[in-house]
């Protein structure tokens, strides 16, 4: 990605957290140069393929294995090899979420995942 000098306020994407692997789409995204958020600075990254809005994409080059990362948080490994700008979903990431002891991503977590209250009325 590179920085974008202009001063416009339109960006079609977000990397909520300077720490993030990947970038959220707020509109649908067609690839070619999109202009993205993060913090107070606008990126440009190359999106390879259609992204869904709401969907993750890759802003830099990812292995396998290695932690996808959103909100500053850990939320699962690729499953494959994962170019910069490349959808992140289901089909090449291995969500981390309801992780048990053990699991690499429960463990790099900032935040500890918190017991759930006996009163609570979610199973």
């Amino acid at each position: 990605m590179t920085r974008d000098a202009s001063t416009a306020n339109d960006w079609s994407a977000v990397i909520i957290d300077p720490a993030d692997t990947v970038a959220v789409a707020l509109t649908a995204l067609v690839p070619g140069p999109t202009r993205v958020l993060r913090r107070d600075e606008v990126l440009i990254a190359t999106v390879l393929q259609p992204i869904p809005m709401g969907h993750k994409f890759a802003v830099a080059d990812t292995a396998v294995g290695a932690p996808i990362v959103k909100y500053g948080e850990v939320i699962g490994s690729a499953t494959e090899a994962i170019p910069a700008g490349a959808h992140v979903h289901v089909h090449n990431l291995r969500s981390c979420r309801a992780c048990g002891d053990g699991d690499a991503g429960a463990t790099a977590r900032r935040h500890p995942v918190l017991p759930r209250s006996p009163a609570s009325p979610l199973p």
